[in-house]
């Protein structure tokens, strides 16, 4: 906030802010801020991912999709518009296009552990195979001191009814 009273312009700060505000769970102000970045400079790829990940954390899945696609218009070879979007596609309950998107984003980035969690998820919730519990393991063995990846696992666990796999990975 020091930098944007020096700077208050900057779209660059106000995109950091909004990323900062997420951290604080604070998704309306990093909604603000995230607008405010493509207001500023709406070539700026920052601004909608960040507002892709507020309105993500606000539940908004249908203006978090449209952002995403705006990330991914912008850099198609940022793994970041992916992973929103596939995740967007999750809220959305579009679980064979969230695979699909997650397939892409880790095409860009092998071993994020977003995109890896959200298609173990978005598999899970498919109820198609047991393939999820391929990606759930997976996850865990690109990132297996990550609680995020232990979530994604756990997560899947708990919506195939493995009530007792998912507290072990919680």
């Amino acid at each position: 906030r020091e930098a944007l009273r020096e700077e208050p312009d900057d779209p660059l700060t106000h995109g950091i802010l909004a990323l900062v505000l997420l951290d604080l769970d604070r998704g309306d102000e990093a909604l603000q801020a995230a607008s405010t970045t493509i207001a500023l400079a709406p070539d700026v790829t920052l601004g909608h991912v960040a507002r892709a990940q507020a309105l993500l954390s606000l539940g908004r899945f249908d203006d978090a999709e449209a952002s995403a696609d705006e990330a991914i218009r912008l850099d198609p070879e940022d793994a970041d518009g992916w992973v929103l979007l596939a995740g967007a596609q999750l809220g959305r309950k579009r679980w064979d296009d969230a695979v699909s998107t997650a397939d892409k984003a880790l095409s860009l980035d092998p071993e994020s552990e977003t995109a890896r969690g959200l298609r173990a998820l978005a598999l899970a919730m498919s109820g198609e195979g047991a393939d999820w519990r391929e990606a759930a393991d997976g996850t865990l063995a690109v990132a297996p001191d990550s609680s995020l990846a232990h979530a994604y696992s756990g997560l899947s666990h708990l919506v195939s009814g493995g009530e007792r796999e998912a507290a072990e990975r919680f």
